[in-house]
């Protein structure tokens, strides 16, 4: 959620999950807030198409809050389906759990950009959670991430391959151009 709040994407507000926590707190008292607010949240916000409304247990969201959850992106991928055998199992988090797990999550600083240098060890950015997702969540089906700077390559290569048998331009002079910084480029003597 620190991500997709940090993108924008939930009403442009990059505490959208904090504010969210503290407008529940300001109308209620008890454990409610996993099952009648994050749940509508996760299952019905983000697991359909923006624009749908969210109609869970017809909740007290404000009206702000309510649009937000309406216009919230549909994130595919199934991160936010209902698992059989454990969402329908009426489950809940007691709010002090709930609140203390905020606090801490949103020490750290969440980032949009994989590979930033800046503070890179006190960052949380989206091949952090793509890693832990393959490895906890969807290896089983297959789901495998590929890291940033390995789709870069992929990419650079693939491209390169198909101007050089496409086009006139030389293949030495392709590698110098899409691997600059040395590796490949500075390496390349023409017969590869």
């Amino acid at each position: 959620m620190g991500f997709v709040q940090k993108k924008g994407w939930l009403g442009g507000n990059e505490k959208f999950i904090q504010n969210f926590w503290n407008e529940y707190n300001s109308q209620y008292k008890g454990d409610a807030f996993y099952t009648n607010w994050l749940c509508p949240l996760f299952f019905e916000a983000l697991n359909s198409q923006p624009g749908t409304p969210v109609g869970w247990k017809n909740n007290d969201f404000s009206k702000e809050t309510e649009q937000v959850l309406k216009m919230a992106p549909y994130l595919n991928g199934e991160l936010f389906k209902k698992k059989t055998g454990v969402d329908d199992q009426e489950l809940w988090l007691p709010d002090k759990v709930i609140g203390e797990f905020l606090d801490w999550l949103f020490r750290y600083n969440f980032t949009i950009e994989e590979n930033d240098l800046y503070d890179e060890e006190l960052e949380l950015n989206p091949e952090f959670l793509g890693i832990i997702f393959e490895r906890l969540v969807n290896k089983a089906d297959g789901a495998v991430y590929t890291p940033r700077t390995e789709v870069d390559l992929m990419c650079r290569l693939a491209l390169l391959n198909w101007l050089a048998k496409n086009t006139d331009i030389d293949k030495k002079e392709l590698y110098q151009q899409f691997f600059r910084k040395g590796g490949f480029g500075a390496e390349f003597d023409g017969d590869q």
